[in-house]
């Protein structure tokens, strides 16, 4: 039996399990469970701490930066302007965020083994520690789920980054009278595939490839929230915006 809170990192509803999980195949069932119990729910995460420090894991062993900001209001709740860190071992590292106000941030980790930015093909791709982004502007937004869906697995496909990667995915970014993002992200351990909400580290991309350092970009998601990215010339990458409750400490049985 274990228990799990859903939060709604503006979009992207991600539970994080209370419990260090170790075994691979038990993440993926639970991770499962999860997802059909709640179909709402895109990504499920596990967080505990030791020793006064704490850790979040992805069921895919990914990076997810809105997993990140939600277990960083797990963990500080009403303490604004409190900064801590947060230790990812799937990536080997940890990574700083807090809360300001009503807002969450994180860092968003650079490849240790692959450059920041790179071009594939026709593609900008921005590799992450990770998860990789794939940025393709777009003249005219397009809605339809299924032509997004499958239009992403192509070009992941010609990039080798449904193989390559723990995640990967298409950032379709449109330019209008703001920046408006459809991410599409594959999960390659756990299988899956979504149309996703709301994208951090997708928004971590966007502001790499308009390359305005120093300057905070809102960039708004398909849950109509906003997340705001502010890179530096140290390429330190910001994520952060709203994260809110659903439900807390519901009971699975496994």
């Amino acid at each position: 039996m274990i228990q799990y809170s859903v939060y709604y990192p503006g979009g992207n509803t991600t539970a994080l399990v209370k419990k260090k999980i170790q075994n691979t195949k038990l993440k993926k069932i639970i991770n499962d469970k999860i997802m059909y119990s709640n179909p709402s729910i895109e990504q499920v995460g596990f967080i505990w701490s030791k020793k006064n420090k704490y850790y979040l894991e992805m069921a895919g062993g990914e990076f997810c930066a809105n997993a990140t900001r939600s277990a960083m209001y797990e963990i500080l709740r009403n303490e604004t302007g409190t900064n801590i860190s947060i230790i990812i071992p799937t990536i080997n590292g940890s990574l700083k965020g807090g809360l300001d106000n009503k807002d969450v941030w994180t860092e968003v980790p650079s490849s240790p083994t692959k450059p920041l930015k790179e071009i594939r093909g026709d593609y900008f791709v921005v590799n992450f520690n990770g998860i990789s982004q794939i940025v393709v502007p777009t003249k005219k937004r397009i809605t339809n789920v299924s032509i997004l869906k499958n239009r992403a697995k192509r070009i992941l496909s010609e990039t080798n980054l449904l193989s390559e990667k723990k995640a990967s995915g298409v950032m379709f970014l449109t330019n209008t009278n703001q920046y408006i993002l459809d991410p599409v992200v594959w999960v390659r351990d756990i299988q899956t595939f979504f149309y996703e909400t709301s994208c951090g580290t997708g928004t971590a991309a966007v502001g790499l490839f308009l390359n305005k350092p120093n300057v905070k970009i809102e960039v708004l998601q398909p849950s109509g929230k906003k997340l705001i990215v502010k890179t530096d010339c140290d390429s330190k990458t910001i994520v952060s915006g709203e994260v809110s409750v659903l439900s807390e400490n519901i009971t699975l049985e496994l």
